[in-house]
């Protein structure tokens, strides 16, 4: 496999666009990204069936740059973030320093068993190689009864997309993969879009075929 500046082409793809929020205020992006995360994945709604985040260990998997725990890290839990290119993003962006950020994938995330009480997963499970790892990973790092917030895009039928995008997911692969996997929906939304943050910042929202779907889960406490 062809590798440009020592990475794979999907790893390069993923790095290429990262370095595009460079042409935007820094507190301008964090404001839209909070109106975003309110108006198409519902965080009132989703917070509302977490409850507090004070004192709670909070685990973002494939963070990259603009991350949720940007504009939850107030609420006074702990934040962690992860992601295979981090070591990569800190040479690009000075992060906020309030928040743990480590180059790890989500299939293979650093930490023991029963670690965390909320996990986040937004806009990546497309992204990874294997997804069904990533979400069996999550449920290992959650406590009994902990709270996964997952997001991604799904497709009416399968599509090839791009290097950065291996998979392609419909309304049922996404089930299929959380339910075998130890979780339980506790609120499921259909965003009114697709993911695609970047497009809010440049007003221009691209709408189609492909909704992101937004569910929090919750860990069996028998697990």
């Amino acid at each position: 496999m062809r590798k440009r500046n020592g990475l794979k082409p999907k790893e390069f793809h993923e790095l290429e666009f990262q370095r595009g929020w460079h042409e935007f205020n820094w507190d301008t992006v964090m404001h839209k990204l909070k109106e975003y995360w309110k108006t198409y994945r519902y965080l009132d709604d989703v917070l509302s069936h977490i409850g507090s985040l004070k004192g709670k260990q909070i685990l973002d998997v494939g963070c990259g740059i603009i991350s949720v725990l940007n504009i939850i890290k107030d609420a006074g839990g702990i934040c962690y973030g992860i992601d295979p290119l981090m070591d990569q993003y800190k040479k690009l962006y000075h992060l906020d320093t309030s928040i743990t950020w480590l180059a790890a994938p989500g299939e293979n995330i650093p930490f023991g068993d029963a670690n965390f009480d909320v996990a986040f997963c937004t806009n990546v499970l497309d992204h990874t190689g294997e997804p069904q790892k990533v979400i069996f990973e999550i449920n290992r790092v959650l406590k009994k009864a902990g709270y996964l917030v997952l997001t991604t895009d799904t497709f009416q039928k399968e599509e090839l997309r791009d290097p950065a995008h291996p998979h392609c997911f419909d309304n049922d692969a996404v089930h299929n993969l959380v339910q075998t996997s130890g979780f339980e929906i506790i609120f499921e939304r259909t965003s009114l879009i697709r993911a695609q943050v970047y497009r809010y910042l440049t007003n221009s929202l691209a709408d189609d075929h492909v909704k992101e779907k937004i569910l929090v889960l919750q860990k069996s406490s028998c697990n």
